[in-house]
């Protein structure tokens, strides 16, 4: 993993011409899903450099006042699935479509009729 890492430094600084620790800064970001339980609407951020930072991002994105932040991310992906009665599943996985998947199956584990509402992805 860390002979990875290094490549990926080195293709980032050779890339954009940035510093190592900058490229390093720019991996370690972080993302968050927030929704409103009265209207169903969801708010989204990724690349974000701290979790207070992208919480307070989804949650305006949101738009409502009763947004709350249903999933923060580093490095990851993130999904949250909405069902009947706004009851919502969500899951953190390494890419978008495997954290879609799990969230729809902790969304159908509590409710039915289960979709994706929102995905996010911060690395």
């Amino acid at each position: 993993m860390k002979s990875y890492l290094s490549k990926v430094l080195a293709i980032l600084v050779a890339l954009f011409g940035i510093t190592a620790s900058e490229a390093v800064a720019w991996h370690n970001t972080f993302g968050a899903i927030a929704i409103s339980p009265s209207t169903g609407a969801r708010g989204t951020t990724w690349g974000r450099w701290n979790v207070l930072d992208a919480q307070l991002g989804a949650r305006i994105d949101c738009g409502f006042a009763d947004c709350f932040v249903a999933v923060t991310v580093n490095n990851s992906c993130a999904s949250v699935a909405m069902g009947f009665g706004g009851v919502h599943g969500w899951a953190i996985r390494g890419n978008g479509f495997l954290a879609a998947q799990a969230a729809l199956m902790n969304c159908a584990v509590r409710t039915s009729n289960c979709f994706t509402s929102a995905t996010v992805c911060s690395y």
